[in-house]
């Protein structure tokens, strides 16, 4: 999917039966701070945390985010029990596939309601507010001062889902973020946004 879009990746894992003769592949344990330099952490804007050990992914969370604090930080979550403590370790997203399995069948059955994406987040979508006209992702400070997620810019009919960070938004451009309700709720009053109700087409 990430080479669909055009976005560039890099995917380590332990097993070297995974791994291919490909240079987007590393054979490496994460938790080395080599093999994620080699695997390019220091450029990254994202990164996806997928391993089957809760203990390991809060581990990485905590060592990803304080090597690099600007990262997006997307994990797995194994145990529901774990995700809040997921979440308070640094990521922005955490996934269980238990919840998300119920959702897709929620969204399915009720395609009219709000899209719930992962655990205890939902996606919305908001125009650019004034303050942020002129300015890039990069400086918004979005994800730290509203705890929410930026997943795409809207521009016109395009989704573009790997957004330049370093780009200024303009008037023209919607938002697509995650969050919880809390959170949305605090975009808006931050940035004195009405609750208007937006359609977002898959």
């Amino acid at each position: 999917e990430l080479a669909i879009h055009n976005i560039p990746y890099k995917i380590v894992d332990k097993d070297e039966e995974l791994t291919r003769n490909d240079d987007r592949f590393i054979h490496g344990d994460a938790a080395d701070k080599a093999t994620l330099i080699k695997a390019g952490i220091d450029k990254a804007k994202s990164i996806l945390i997928t391993s089957h050990d809760d203990s390991l992914n809060l581990y990485l969370i905590l060592y990803c985010r304080k090597f690099k604090p600007e990262l997006q930080i997307i994990s797995r979550s194994i145990h529901p029990r774990n995700v809040t403590k997921l979440h308070k370790a640094g990521a922005d997203l955490v996934m269980l596939f238990a919840s998300m399995g119920s959702n897709t069948i929620i969204n399915y059955l009720n395609p009219d309601e709000e899209l719930m994406a992962v655990e205890g987040l939902s996606a919305f979508c908001v125009p650019v507010p004034e303050q942020l006209i002129g300015i890039s992702l990069a400086k918004s400070q979005i994800r730290e001062k509203n705890k929410c997620s930026v997943v795409a810019l809207i521009q016109g009919d395009v989704q573009n889902l790997n957004p330049d960070p370093f780009e200024p938004l303009i008037e023209q451009d919607e938002i697509l973020m995650i969050g919880t309700n809390e959170a949305e709720a605090n975009f808006r009053e931050y940035y004195s946004l009405q609750e208007d109700t937006l359609e977002i087409e898959e």
